[in-house]
């Protein structure tokens, strides 16, 4: 389907606009967030895992007062990009790959503990810890794992520097921040919170139409994303390790050492009840490959716009740059957006708490392309293959005049079936008998779709050729 044909694609408007929160599910546009649950005034909102394993929310209709305001804050519904835009910045982005920033920087954490703890330069937990010391926040929102279940990470509310580096590295994994967030927003403290570009959209929303939230959120941490994954991935991986779920402790998705070096850290690993680890490297690791399938992803993910967290007032992220290939120690790059992150990241570099140097723009692509054309390139194809399979599309400002290739809506729509089966065949308990091989081929060498496309193509390059040479040889005699 052409993008020029716009009155096919599904679009909610205010007019349109769902009453509970539940019709954003059922329109398979639910985040998992939780920033709905986390700010509902009469606590009528708890968010549980569907069958695909992607946290939603579910309404107590006795408690629920009809106040719409789940449906304000979401971040899977309504584009309200301009808006926010001007609420958090006053002004629109010159770069729409980019968003609103004042500084772009890589650095690392000086304290060599806090950086080897990091998932790459452990930027986010030396920031959130001066914020604490300085007196600048009470407490923040972290992802940590639940205490019933290894697998079931959820935001936490922390209040001490030790408590914050617990639960430091990537959470490959939903997380949802509701339960927390309901606790800290009704008291009077101030405090930060670190989320994915999903979560600091939602908590935007809400502190757009909650002044409280908006006095004491004082401080949001955003992540690149490229995308998320559910907890069946980690499953997955588990039992690729011919080891039972149920027999799980622990688990943690970075290692030591920072990932690019010739050691290659960024480990994967879980502990098992009886104290026993198992370790794999992430290259070539079913976690890595189901990473990089996409199988798993939520279905949200496929028709997400924002890679950065262009709405935070800080946002972090890898830096693969190939300066630091070599390095053994872990790179951050971020973006300091408002002026209190700007004037956060300066102070602590004053002072030595942390070691940044200026990066630019080119910086920012060359560190995460691929995923920046992912989420703002090829996201169009999906959309146009969520029309055709009849799911809702969120209120995007489509470009003017752009049509995707059938190529691209050939490969989006084998990323939504290959995703879909996934589900289905991990539910069957029957994915993790399927050899590693064929997901290693698929992965590096293209889906059936995409090789077929490829051959295409080579055939037509040939056919070109034999027909130029044709044309020659006739010209000739």
């Amino acid at each position: 389907m052409s993008l020029k044909n716009k009155s096919a694609i599904v679009r909610i408007t205010p007019s349109t606009q769902p009453i509970f929160v539940e019709e954003v599910v059922a329109g398979d546009l639910c985040t998992g967030c939780g920033v709905c649950a986390g700010t509902c005034p009469t606590n009528a909102i708890k968010m549980v895992l569907n069958k695909r394993a992607e946290h939603v929310p579910l309404i107590d209709r006795q408690n629920c007062s009809a106040c719409n305001l789940c449906v304000e804050v979401c971040p899977g519904l309504l584009n309200m990009d301009a808006e926010l835009n001007e609420f958090v910045f006053n002004r629109q982005p010159e770069n729409t790959d980019v968003g609103n920033h004042l500084s772009i920087f890589v650095g690392y954490a000086t304290d060599r503990k806090t950086r080897q703890q990091g998932s790459s330069g452990g930027l986010a937990t030396a920031i959130l810890g001066y914020c604490l010391e300085m007196g600048r926040i009470d407490a923040a929102i972290v992802a940590s794992e639940s205490h019933d279940n290894p697998l079931d990470f959820r935001g936490r509310v922390v209040h001490s520097v030790d408590e914050i580096r617990s639960a430091a590295k990537s959470k490959y994994t939903s997380v949802d921040i509701g339960g927390a967030l309901s606790q800290l927003w009704r008291k009077n403290l101030r405090f930060a919170v670190v989320g994915l570009p999903c979560h600091i959209e939602g908590l935007r929303k809400a502190q757009m139409r909650m002044p409280k939230l908006r006095r004491n959120l004082v401080l949001t941490i955003g992540l690149f994303c490229g995308h998320n994954v559910t907890r069946f991935l980690t499953e997955f991986w588990i039992a690729c390790s011919k080891t039972a779920v149920k027999d799980v402790r622990a688990v943690r998705y970075r290692g030591t050492g920072w990932w690019p070096s010739p050691e290659g850290g960024r480990a994967v690993e879980f502990e098992s009840k009886n104290g026993a680890k198992t370790i794999h490297g992430w290259r070539d690791s079913a976690f890595q490959i189901g990473w990089d399938s996409k199988i798993f992803v939520p279905s949200r993910c496929f028709a997400c716009l924002d890679f950065s967290a262009e709405l935070a007032d800080i946002s972090l992220g890898d830096a693969w740059l190939d300066r630091y290939k070599d390095g053994v120690e872990g790179m951050s790059i971020g973006l300091a957006r408002t002026h209190t992150g700007l004037e956060i990241v300066a102070a602590m570099s004053e002072e030595g708490v942390i070691d940044l140097e200026t990066a630019g723009v080119s910086d920012f692509y060359d560190s995460n392309r691929s995923q920046i054309d992912f989420k703002k390139r090829d996201i169009w194809a999906r959309l146009d293959i969520r029309t055709l399979l009849r799911k809702q599309n969120p209120d995007y400002p489509w470009p003017r005049n752009f049509r995707t290739s059938t190529r691209e809506r050939l490969i989006a729509l084998e990323q939504y079936l290959v995703n879909e089966i996934a589900v289905v065949l991990h539910r069957w308990r029957i994915l993790q008998h399927i050899p590693l091989k064929f997901w290693r081929n698929y992965l590096y060498r293209g889906g059936p779709l995409k090789r077929a496309i490829l051959l295409g193509r080579r055939v037509k390059q040939k056919v070109h050729k034999l027909v130029a040479a044709t044309k020659k040889n006739s010209f000739c005699l």
